[in-house]
């Protein structure tokens, strides 16, 4: 008998159901009942069932019930009902941000503001994960938002202030976009950030620095894509870049504006491009 005739066949196919029903089922039990062995269960088979969500989408909400996630807010596991229970009232979407490792996006920039104004945002770390979010797109009728688009404004965050109306028309942005620029698609102010001088945010729809690593692993094609710089303006060393392009002096001002990107690249977990030229730049910078 051959393996395709008993994929069709309609009495397996009401076993497949049936089984996948039953052990959802008693997942949900577990957890409900015995937090810390489901806890102990999740850590060993959490990236299966995400991994279940891109195959079984009639079940992709009974799976989004029983996912466990890392947090900004303490080493506790939290489920989405957890979530949506703690979040604000006019909290209007489920924040996240995808990485490699957990430490890394413990101390992500662009959690910052979200720490400062007490907003969870779920800490994803395994590969499947920016897929399956992307595929899941809500729950509980909020989307998932993740925290390094580019079009998240700070208005929109219960507790966060309005843009600056000067940010869209700062010229030192113009000028260390021009400075930079192949390196990067744009430079603009940051609403996201509170301590650190810079980051790097994802436009549009496109793949997180993740994503394409693991894509380009597997051998598949992948344009070049420039990313978009966000500083602080706030910032002393920002504010002291633009200082020097106000008096004029080109080359330590270059090597500010380089300065800020490499440390871009470092937030993101990656080494800059060309990690002897910051050791260059630091030292020039130290002894000017």
């Amino acid at each position: 008998v051959s393996r395709e005739i008993l994929q069709q066949d309609r009495q397996t196919a009401m076993i497949r159901s049936s089984l996948t029903r039953k052990t959802l089922e008693t997942l949900k039990g577990l957890k409900n009942q015995d937090r810390p062995a489901y806890e102990k269960f999740w850590g060993s088979f959490g990236q299966l069932l995400k991994e279940g969500m891109l195959s079984d989408f009639k079940h992709k909400k009974d799976i989004l019930e029983l996912c466990l996630f890392r947090s900004n807010q303490g080493e506790e596991l939290v489920s989405l009902a957890d979530y949506i229970a703690k979040a604000k009232e006019e909290q209007k979407a489920i924040y996240y941000l995808t990485g490699d490792k957990l430490e890394s996006l413990s101390h992500s920039p662009k959690i910052e503001l979200f720490s400062k104004i007490n907003i969870q945002v779920l800490l994803l770390t395994d590969p499947i994960d920016q897929l399956w979010v992307q595929s899941a797109g809500e729950y509980a009728d909020k989307p998932f938002v993740s925290v390094s688009a580019e079009d998240l404004r700070s208005e929109d965050l219960p507790g966060g202030e309005k843009a600056d109306p000067t940010d869209a028309e700062w010229p030192f942005a113009q000028e260390l976009a021009s400075l930079l620029g192949d390196s990067v698609e744009a430079v603009r102010p940051s609403a996201r950030l509170v301590d650190s001088p810079a980051c790097f945010v994802t436009k549009g729809e496109s793949a997180s620095p993740q994503l394409r690593r693991i894509l380009k692993s597997m051998g598949q094609p992948l344009s070049e894509e420039k990313r978009i710089l966000e500083v602080n303006r706030e910032h002393p060393l920002v504010q002291r870049a633009e200082k020097l392009a106000q008096e004029g002096d080109s080359e330590q001002m270059n090597a500010m504006g380089q300065l800020l990107l490499d440390m871009a690249w470092i937030a993101e977990g990656e080494l800059p491009p060309d990690p002897a030229a910051l050791s260059r730049r630091i030292t020039q910078l130290l002894q000017s």
